[in-house]
């Protein structure tokens, strides 16, 4: 893999929750992805992610009970950014599992989250990266013209391209 930039964002009102996967995320990073340039943005509010307007958040671990507001409603504007490509919510209540799930949702994970499954959403995140690098679609994607809809189908156009090789490699070994 060639040298990636890594945005992650957690969005959290809890200090000790940000702490514990910023920490997760860093040794893993650095255990198995030498070559990888990360950096985090952290949010302790509903209403910093909402007027956040900086450089695009690869992976974004969300908080659904916020004091100020619901991580379910920060999906939606989300989901109408440009700026964060997929969304984990991390929550203490598992009950707002089907409400989260969308176009952008990788994932829930209930508090304390597993060390695993936070590694097997950088990986996927990672994964997924290298694929579009050599699209160049982070470029297309942050010019003005590029409308939440646009955004929206290239991401599945991607992960149509990534569910068709891993066919053909799964053909591969079969013959």
């Amino acid at each position: 893999m060639k040298n990636i930039t890594f945005s992650i964002a957690i969005c959290d009102d809890n200090i000790h929750d940000i702490d514990y996967i910023k920490s997760i995320c860093e040794k893993y990073i650095k255990l198995l992805y030498d070559n990888i340039s990360y950096h985090f943005i952290t949010f302790s509010s509903g209403a910093e992610l909402d007027h956040y307007n900086g450089d695009i958040i690869d992976l974004l671990f969300l908080d659904i009970d916020l004091p100020d507001s619901n991580g379910i409603v920060l999906k939606d504007h989300v989901l109408n950014s440009k700026l964060f490509t997929y969304i984990v919510f991390n929550s203490g209540y598992d009950s707002y599992m089907e409400q989260a799930f969308s176009i952008k949702t990788l994932g829930f994970l209930t508090k304390p989250a597993p060390v695993d499954r936070i590694k097997d959403f950088i990986d996927y995140v990672l994964e997924k990266k290298k694929q579009i690098s050599s699209y160049d679609l982070m470029t297309i994607i942050k010019t003005p013209g590029c409308t939440p809809m646009i955004f929206a189908i290239l991401r599945l156009i991607q992960i149509t391209v990534s569910f068709i090789q891993k066919q053909i490699d799964l053909q591969l070994l079969l013959h």
